[in-house]
């Protein structure tokens, strides 16, 4: 399906990037956060380097069943309409999960947790990528350059923040704020302006 998105100001295109990297930033922060976690205390709680084997599985394994799928969503529906649901179910899973973690549940329930998150998690990079197109389109490059910058420099202060909250934390509100790390997120990015492009894929596809 090919849309023809109408122009939009490059001042209005620079505002709303910065504006969703704010939350972007804080969506990648928060996602180490809970990896470093997730993997420190499964190793802590059950003390076998098999089981931090298998909820590594169980978050990458996911990945690679909704490649294709999420492609599909991202191109019949509103990428930001779209993109907010996934941060915002994210948050919620990431509870989720620290939740089983905090009651010290199974390692069944743990990987049940984790694996319906990443199946969530999984659909964000295409909706992000075309969103991305759509919000900025006549300074692509840019915004894909600088939402490269955020995804990096995401990498390298998460685990770092993550190091520290894991001694100065409790494991509770460790995950409490990488949930609402990741909301903000899915705030920022419904508070972005519906690009007309989006709106007539949406209007296609509820006609269609």
């Amino acid at each position: 399906m090919t849309m023809v998105c109408s122009p939009r100001s490059i001042d209005e295109c620079r505002l709303s990037l910065k504006r969703f990297h704010y939350g972007f930033l804080s969506a990648r922060m928060a996602e180490w956060v809970y990896l470093v976690t997730l993997n420190w205390m499964v190793l802590v709680l059950f003390k076998s380097a098999s089981a931090v084997g298998v909820v590594n599985a169980c978050r990458l394994i996911p990945v690679v069943l909704v490649s294709v799928p999420s492609g599909i969503l991202a191109d019949r529906y509103s990428c930001r309409k779209l993109l907010s649901l996934i941060y915002l179910l994210a948050a919620l899973f990431t509870f989720g999960v620290g939740w089983a973690l905090v009651t010290k549940a199974s390692l069944t329930v743990l990987c049940v947790m984790v694996f319906l998150r990443e199946l969530v998690a999984g659909m964000e990079p295409p909706a992000r990528n075309l969103f991305l197109s759509e919000l900025c389109p006549q300074e692509l490059p840019r915004a894909l350059a600088s939402n490269a910058s955020v995804l990096n420099l995401g990498r390298v202060v998460g685990p770092s923040a993550a190091g520290y909250l894991l001694v100065h934390w409790n494991l509770p509100g460790i995950f409490a704020l990488a949930s609402v790390g990741t909301a903000l997120c899915a705030l920022s990015t419904f508070c972005q302006p519906e690009t007309e492009c989006s709106s007539k894929r949406a209007s296609t596809s509820d006609t269609g």
